[in-house]
C-alpha cells in the first residue's frame, strides 16, 4: 500500500498530481531553452530547471533547495554545478559575464529591491553573475496555481501538460501533499521547505503559460418583424 504521510495537513494544492502519469525521466535538450525559476527565499533559495517539449509540455528537470546560505554561494556552488552538468557554462567575470543566451531566469518582481541586509538587489547579482535574461511578472498566488492546474490536468489525447523527472523529490512531496493549504484556509501553508520550490515554479509558468480563457457563448438574438406574418 502506498502510504500517504501528508494525510493531516490541510487539503492538497494538486490534488490532480498522480506519480504514475506524471513523474516521467525527462531529460535535458540541448536544442531547447532552458529556463530557471528563481525563489530568493531568506537563507533558503530555490531554483528549478525547465524545458518545453514540442507539445508546449512543461518538463521539470532538475530542483535545488538552499540551506541556511546566501544567493552568492547558492549560484556558486549549486546553480553553476548543475548548469555544467548540462553543457552549459556561465562565468562571472571581472567586468563581464559571459552568458548563454538559451538561458533564461524567472523570479519574484520583489528580487529587484535591494533588502536592507544586502548590498545588491537579487536580480542584480543574478545579471552580475550572468543570468542577464530575467523575466518577472506580477501576479497573485492563485494566478499562478491556476495555470499549474490547467498543466496537470489531461489532454484530450490522454497525456497532461507537465512531466517532472523523478529526480525532483521534494517537488514531488510537494505535489503529494506536503504543499498543501492551511487548515480551513485557500493559501498554501509557508512551510519553509516546499513553498519556496513551488514560489520558483510559479514564477516561470505565469510567465511562460497563460490560464485557460473561459469564453462564454454569446446569446442568439432575433429581430423581430412585425410586419412579417411570421414575425421574422
Amino acid at each position: 500500500y502506498e502510504i500517504n504521510f501528508f494525510a493531516k495537513l490541510g487539503k492538497r494544492v494538486f490534488p490532480e498530481f498522480n506519480k504514475e502519469i506524471h513523474v516521467r525521466d525527462v531529460r535535458f535538450n540541448r536544442h531547447s531553452p532552458l529556463y530557471i525559476g528563481w525563489d530568493f527565499g531568506f537563507r533558503h533559495p530555490a531554483v528549478v530547471f525547465c524545458q518545453t517539449d514540442t507539445e508546449d509540455r512543461l518538463l521539470v528537470l532538475r530542483e535545488i533547495l538552499g540551506e541556511d546560505v546566501n544567493l552568492y554561494t547558492f549560484i556558486e556552488e549549486f546553480v553553476y554545478p548543475e548548469l555544467r552538468r548540462f553543457g552549459i557554462e556561465i562565468r562571472k567575470a571581472e567586468r563581464r559575464a559571459e552568458i548563454d543566451y538559451n538561458v533564461i531566469s524567472f523570479c519574484d518582481p520583489a528580487g529587484v529591491q535591494r533588502v536592507d541586509s544586502a548590498t545588491a538587489s537579487s536580480v542584480s547579482i543574478l545579471r552580475e553573475y550572468g543570468f542577464k535574461k530575467i523575466q518577472y511578472d506580477k501576479k497573485s498566488i492563485e494566478y499562478g496555481i491556476d495555470i499549474i492546474h490547467r498543466l496537470l490536468r489531461l489532454r484530450p489525447d490522454g497525456t497532461p501538460g507537465m512531466y517532472v523527472n523523478p529526480s525532483c523529490k521534494l517537488l514531488i512531496e510537494g505535489f503529494l501533499g506536503g504543499y498543501h493549504y492551511r487548515e480551513d484556509e485557500e493559501t498554501p501553508e509557508k512551510d519553509g521547505l516546499y513553498d519556496h520550490l513551488f514560489d520558483a515554479l510559479r514564477y516561470l509558468v505565469i510567465k511562460k503559460f497563460r490560464p485557460v480563457d473561459i469564453r462564454v457563448r454569446p446569446q442568439k438574438s432575433y429581430i423581430v418583424n412585425l410586419k412579417s406574418p411570421t414575425g421574422y
